[in-house]
C-alpha cells in the first residue's frame, strides 16, 4: 500500500488562490472603494450648497437651534477681535461674546477664567445651557485663591449638599427698621376689622406675602382704592426675573390699613393718611378746622382727658379762644400720634436735625425692608409655590422680635436638595448661583441680521 506524506499532501492545494479575482471579490472591492468616494463628494457637494448639519458633531442646544445651519456662526478664526474667516474645530470665546457679553466673574480677583465652551457644552443635545456640572465651579472653589488680598467668603466648597457653608444672611440681624411681630399676628382668632362680620380672623401668609408679580389685588386687609394698585415697587434682581421669583414689598396700604386705622380725635371722623409727618400735621389742622367751623361753639365745651398715652400725663383744659381750642387740640391729637400711633411701628431718627425746627414735627426713620436676602445667589418662590410657607419659614411662627431673621437655613434646603439619591432634587451649583456678574453688563452693538442667522442672506 502507497502512503503519502503531509508535504506530498499538501502539493495538491494551490496555495495562491487568493490572488485569484472572482466575481465576488471585484464586487466587494469596488463597493468599498465607491463607498468612501460618493461619501466624500457627498460632502462635497454639501458643502458647496452651503448646508453645514453633515458636519455637525451633535444636536445644538434649543437657545442655538437657529444656528443649526451656520457652523461658521460660531466656529470661525479671530486675530484679536477681528473675525478672519475660516473653519476651527472649537469655538473661540470671542464668537460666543459677539451675541453675549457676559461679564466676567470677579475679574480683578480671579486667577484662572474658563474658556465659555468648557462650561457650555454645546452638541449634546437640546439642554439648558446655564445648567453647568459642578466641576465647573469646584475647579476654583474647592480651594479658592486670588489675586490679591484673602478671599471674601469660604475657600473650600465641594458641593452644596456635603460641605456648603451656612447662608450669609442668617449670620446677621434684620436690619428693618419697621417694627413687627410675627408670632402675635400667627395666632387664631385675631380681632378683625372694624365693623366687619366676622371679627375674629386667622392671618395667612399670602395676606401680606406675594411674589412681586402677583402684587394686583383684592387684599383682603387692604384699602379698596390699592385693591388694583400695579406694583411696581419691587426691582427685578440683575441675575434673573424675580417677578415671580421674590417677594413684593409690604405696604401698609395693601395689607395693614383694615385693621390697623389711624384715628387721632373724637372730634373728626376718619383716619390720618400714612405719610410723612408733615403731611399728618396739615390733615390734622384742616380736620380741625372744619370742624370749628362747623361747630363754631365747640371751643367752650370742656372734656375729661381719657386718653393713656406712655409718658404723658393729660388733663383737661378749658380753651379761652377757639385759636387756643385749636391749637390745644392739635398738640393733643399730635401727642397721641407721635407718642403711641405711629411709635408702634416706626422709630425716630438720632439725627441732630431729628425735629423740624419750626414745627416741632418728629423725623421717622425710612422704611428699609430687604427686597432680596440672598445678595449673590437667587432663589425662584414660584418653583416652591407647592410648598407651605410655615414649612420652610417655621421661625415666623414664634418670631416676636423685628430682628429675627426668619428665612430657611440651609438645612431645610437640603431636606429636598440633598443630591445623595437620583430621588432627591437638583442640588447643582447653577440652581443659585451664575458664574457671571449681571450688574457689570455693559450695552453691546448687535452684528447679525435674522438672515444671516437663518442662512437665507444671499
Amino acid at each position: 500500500m502507497r502512503k503519502r506524506t503531509a508535504k506530498q499532501l499538501g502539493t495538491r492545494h494551490d496555495l495562491n488562490y487568493f490572488k485569484t479575482w472572482t466575481r465576488r471579490k471585484l464586487a466587494l472591492a469596488l463597493l468599498a472603494a465607491c463607498v468612501p468616494v460618493l461619501f466624500l463628494a457627498w460632502l462635497g457637494v454639501q458643502g458647496l450648497r452651503g448646508d453645514s448639519v453633515p458636519y455637525s458633531s451633535g444636536k445644538m442646544s434649543r437657545a442655538h437651534a437657529v444656528l443649526g445651519k451656520q457652523c461658521d456662526t460660531c466656529h470661525a478664526n479671530f486675530v484679536g477681535t477681528l473675525r478672519v474667516g475660516g473653519f476651527r474645530k472649537h469655538a473661540q470665546d470671542q464668537a460666543c461674546l459677539t451675541c453675549h457679553q457676559a461679564p466676567a466673574h470677579h475679574a480683578d480677583l480671579v486667577t484662572f477664567t474658563p474658556t465659555c465652551g468648557s462650561c457650555h457644552a454645546e452638541h449634546v443635545g437640546s439642554v439648558q445651557l446655564a445648567r453647568t456640572a459642578d466641576q465647573n465651579c469646584t475647579q476654583c472653589h474647592s480651594d479658592l485663591k486670588t489675586t490679591h488680598g484673602s478671599p471674601h467668603m469660604v475657600n473650600a466648597i465641594l458641593s452644596f449638599g456635603k460641605q456648603h457653608p451656612e447662608f450669609a444672611a442668617l449670620k446677621k440681624p434684620d436690619l428693618t427698621t419697621i417694627a413687627f411681630n410675627h408670632s402675635v399676628h400667627m395666632k387664631s382668632g385675631l380681632l378683625g376689622p372694624p365693623g366687619s362680620k366676622t371679627r375674629n380672623v386667622d392671618l395667612e401668609c399670602s395676606d401680606c406675602h406675594r411674589p412681586s408679580g402677583e402684587q394686583q389685588g383684592p387684599w383682603r386687609f387692604g384699602s379698596a382704592q390699592w385693591q388694583h394698585a400695579s406694583a411696581n415697587e419691587a426691582p427685578l434682581g440683575p441675575m434673573r426675573d424675580s417677578r415671580e421669583a421674590l417677594m413684593g414689598p409690604i405696604s401698609y396700604d395693601k395689607h395693614c390699613i383694615a385693621c390697623h386705622s389711624l384715628p387721632f380725635d373724637t372730634k373728626a371722623a376718619g383716619s390720618v393718611p400714612h405719610e410723612t409727618p408733615a403731611v399728618v400735621d396739615g390733615f390734622v389742622r384742616t380736620a380741625l378746622t372744619q370742624y370749628l367751623k362747623t361747630n363754631p361753639a365747640a371751643w367752650r365745651e370742656t372734656e375729661a382727658a381719657t386718653r393713656r398715652i406712655p409718658g404723658v400725663q393729660q388733663v383737661a383744659l378749658q380753651a379761652k379762644s377757639p385759636d387756643d381750642w385749636l391749637k390745644d387740640r392739635v398738640a393733643s391729637d399730635e401727642t397721641l400720634l407721635w407718642g403711641k400711633t405711629c411709635k408702634q411701628c416706626h422709630a425716630e431718627t438720632t439725627s441732630p436735625d431729628a425735629h423740624d425746627s419750626q414745627l416741632g414735627l418728629p423725623k421717622i426713620q425710612p422704611a428699609s425692608m430687604p427686597t432680596r436676602w440672598f445678595s449673590h445667589s437667587y432663589f425662584d418662590h414660584s418653583a416652591h409655590s407647592a410648598v407651605r410657607c410655615d414649612s420652610c419659614h417655621a421661625a415666623a411662627l414664634t418670631s416676636a422680635r423685628t430682628s429675627d431673621v426668619l428665612i430657611p437655613g440651609i438645612d431645610s434646603c437640603r431636606s429636598c436638595h440633598s443630591g445623595a439619591s437620583n430621588s432627591s432634587a437638583e442640588s447643582g451649583c447653577f440652581l443659585c448661583h451664575q458664574y457671571h456678574d449681571w450688574q457689570q453688563r455693559k450695552p453691546f452693538k448687535p452684528v447679525y441680521t435674522i438672515p444671516q442667522l437663518t442662512g437665507q442672506a444671499d
